[in-house]
């Protein structure tokens, strides 16, 4: 009966420490993705415009920008695996942070027409 209660007790441990690791995770994603949604919101009638004016010098101006700002966002990403390596091993605790990432931080590009 004790042997019960400890598998019972650690699995609850384990339950809630991943649990916990998932909505660090999915914060720490939004944090990588901070900088390159900023820039988005900031530059999507820019670049809107650019198409629609065909002002090419524009355009690759403002993806140079974001595939600038989309290195740095790699680079944060790339910290994650160690930072949560039973996260890294599952792909479906990965659906699950994937999922509560889309709920705290949703992609503003989703509203834009490009």
């Amino acid at each position: 009966m004790i042997r019960v209660w400890v598998f019972f007790g650690l699995f609850l441990v384990g339950q809630v420490s991943v649990g916990a690791d998932l909505e660090a995770a999915a914060e720490d994603f939004c944090g990588c993705m901070e900088a390159p949604y900023a820039l988005i919101e900031a530059t999507a009638e820019k670049m809107e415009e650019a198409q629609i004016t065909g002002d090419f010098d524009s355009i690759m101006a403002l993806q140079n920008e974001m595939m600038s700002v989309m290195s740095e966002a790699s680079d944060c990403f790339d910290e994650l695996p160690a930072k949560y390596p039973e996260i890294d091993q599952s792909e479906a605790l990965q659906a699950q942070v994937i999922e509560m990432t889309a709920e705290q931080c949703p992609n503003p590009a989703g509203n834009f027409p490009f």
